[in-house]
């Protein structure tokens, strides 16, 4: 079967596209189990047929980081990857792989496979999203990076406003540095936050409770907002 999809994410999809069909049907045996063989690939794309529990025994694989079970979601997914990021995947191929693979990889590892026959749309509801932004950042930033023809530039005789200009440029760089000195359970729920991941996975990867995170969480807001109270946008009537 040729496979035309771009590296890296084509490389991925390669695994699964390439073999032949036995060697499908027997790397469908490891990963799903025998009550999926019969129609796989039907049931992977339409988990209705069995309430989600081949596709999830598939995430779970390829969070686990089986080669095999990666191509195969990648496969499964590279049309909707294409669509949301087609802007990207027009003027840059290789650097939608690069996101696209990314945005795969990052959904299963945060998703909890045991959602049912909802864990299809949940994945593709994450990738979406981490497509939208990653390729909307892309997008922005190769537009600033383009050179503007001097001709072009208009020459203004008045000052500019600046009743709306942003006081606070350092204002990155501060978030950076209080963040540092967070620990690192508090860091990780803030990132989560920031990045639309849930938080029962930060806490369980460093062996804590959600409540107790979180509590971590409000402490550090308190702390951390005398420091930050001159960054707080406001306006004068």
């Amino acid at each position: 079967m040729f496979d035309d999809i771009p590296p890296p994410f084509g490389d991925v999809t390669r695994r699964w596209t390439q073999l032949t069909d036995d060697q499908r049907s027997d790397h469908a045996f490891r990963l799903l189990g025998r009550g999926c063989v019969d129609a796989s690939i039907g049931h992977v794309a339409r988990p209705i047929q069995d309430d989600g529990r081949c596709y999830a025994n598939l995430v779970t694989a390829g969070s686990a980081g089986d080669p095999i079970a990666l191509g195969w979601l990648a496969g499964s997914h590279q049309a909707m990857l294409i669509v949301r990021g087609r802007a990207l995947y027009e003027q840059d191929p290789t650097e939608w792989g690069a996101v696209a693979l990314e945005a795969l990889q990052v959904t299963i590892g945060c998703v909890d496979p045991s959602i049912g026959v909802w864990l299809r749309r949940r994945v593709m509801q994450h990738c979406c999203r981490h497509m939208a932004r990653t390729v909307a950042r892309h997008l922005a930033r190769q537009r600033r990076e383009i050179p503007t023809d001097p001709a072009a530039l208009r020459v203004t005789k008045s000052a500019p406003d600046t009743q709306w200009a942003d006081p606070h440029v350092d204002l990155g760089l501060v978030l950076d540095r209080v963040l540092a000195a967070l620990d690192p359970p508090t860091r990780d729920g803030f990132l989560a936050l920031a990045n639309q991941q849930p938080l029962e996975l930060v806490a369980a990867r460093h062996g804590l409770n959600n409540n107790a995170l979180r509590g971590r969480m409000t402490r550090a807001r308190k702390r951390l907002r005398p420091q930050l109270a001159g960054y707080i946008r406001t306006v004068d009537h």
